[in-house]
């Protein structure tokens, strides 16, 4: 599911642009965390931290 949100990112002005506004708002998030992402949610917003023993 990377390798596509990769192909996506690569293949489309404007997913590249969406992408870059995601990383700049997650600045924590890896490049594969971020393309995840965009396969999974087409339109997430700022994506919240996951930190150890939290519920």
């Amino acid at each position: 599911m990377q390798n596509a949100g990769i192909e996506q990112i690569t293949s489309s002005p404007e997913a590249y642009a969406r992408y870059l506004d995601m990383q700049g708002d997650n600045p924590t998030y890896s490049v594969g965390n971020i393309a995840l992402v965009m396969v999974a949610l087409p339109r997430p917003g700022c994506l919240a931290p996951v930190t150890a023993g939290e519920p």
